[in-house]
């Protein structure tokens, strides 16, 4: 079985000369608008998508070539997901998390 990893990055060197100091905020919107649709959509296809917000260390970093103008805005990982559903417990606790 394999998975996919998807990372939403922004480059402020390309951004910042359409929005000028709105940049940033510009990113996280588009970067919210393809991981939305996206994750709307991959049930079309099979496809199963989660979104893990953002991930930054070094090795990704030095993966992408990333450097000191870029933004890692957002992530997803994803797969096909199996045969039949995993069936969910519902007296097991939720993971508590802040968004």
């Amino acid at each position: 079985r394999r998975g996919i990893c998807l990372v939403l990055c922004g480059d402020d060197a390309a951004i910042r000369p359409l929005y000028g100091d709105q940049g940033r905020d510009m990113s996280l919107i588009e970067a919210g608008l393809v991981a939305q649709h996206l994750t709307h959509r991959a049930g079309e296809i099979g496809l199963g998508l989660c979104g893990i917000g953002e991930m930054i260390n070094e090795a990704l970093c030095d993966l992408f070539d990333l450097g000191p103008h870029h933004q890692l805005i957002y992530s997803m990982i994803g797969g096909i997901p199996a045969a039949t559903p995993a069936q969910v417990d519902p007296s097991e606790e939720m993971e508590e998390f802040e968004i």
